[in-house]
């Protein structure tokens, strides 16, 4: 059941300016694979927002999804309109691997100091404490991006110095396309590229500090000059998140 019409003076929640942040980093992209878990907001929003020429691509196959409201996984039976259906390896061999692929949006258990990624289990190898669905595409999705967003919840038990395994590298120079990795939590932004390959603060979101980020990082964490605080959405924005992308809050 839909949610009443929401009201577009109504200050944005943590969760919705995180999942608005996180469409403006796709701002500019042509071709954007779709991972899991809040992106199925992230790119509808981006589609009617910062993004409206992007071509969006599920690692089911679909390709060029006509996207408008949030999916729940990539076999959504909801599934809209595409240009093409078409296999896995069409999208992992065709365009990841034939760097054809500006940008993907993902999940992750753990992001490290280095922007390393951990989607396969905690604690050591031999008697894990927790797994997780391991990797599925991310590693073909981060090495054949040219920069990669991900969207979690800031807690410190998902941020150590070094992940308990690495299910897929930073943007280390060097390893596959990846140039930058952008992290956007309920908390803040954080950044890393190339050229600095360490993540740093980017951006805060509104109540939050350096000092407040820090306390649920579990590593050194450097401002980036000057971190302001994230962009406030404009009223129209946050409607279209609340009415047309996601009425039912699956996400927000």
């Amino acid at each position: 059941m839909s949610t009443a019409p929401s009201n577009p003076d109504q200050q944005a929640s943590p969760r919705e300016l995180q999942i608005i942040e996180a469409s403006r980093h796709l701002a500019g992209c042509r071709v954007v694979v779709i991972g899991s878990g809040a992106a199925f907001a992230v790119a509808p929003l981006a589609k009617l927002t910062t993004a409206t020429n992007a071509r969006f691509v599920l690692d089911s196959g679909a390709i060029d999804v006509r996207l408008r409201t949030a999916l729940v996984s990539v076999a959504d039976p909801r599934m809209p309109e595409a240009l093409r259906s078409d296999s896995m390896s069409a999208v992992f061999q065709g365009l990841l691997q034939g760097r054809r692929v500006d940008a993907s949006i993902m999940s992750a258990a753990q992001i490290d100091a280095s922007g390393n990624l951990n989607s396969s289990y905690l604690g050591p190898k031999d008697a894990p404490t927790r797994r997780f669905p391991g990797a599925g595409g991310a590693p073909a999705m981060v090495s054949g991006s040219a920069k990669v967003v991900i969207i979690v919840a800031h807690e410190l038990r998902r941020f150590p110095e070094v992940c308990d395994y690495v299910t897929c590298p930073g943007p280390m120079a060097g390893r596959g396309r990846l140039r930058e990795l952008t992290v956007v939590t309920d908390r803040c932004v954080l950044h890393c590229d190339a050229d600095q390959p360490r993540l740093r603060l980017h951006r805060l979101m509104p109540g939050e500090t350096h000092e407040s980020i820090q306390e649920q990082t579990g590593f050194q964490l450097d401002p980036a000059p000057g971190a302001p605080l994230v962009e406030t959405p404009s009223p129209t924005v946050l409607q279209t998140l609340r009415e047309i992308v996601d009425p039912d809050s699956l996400y927000r």
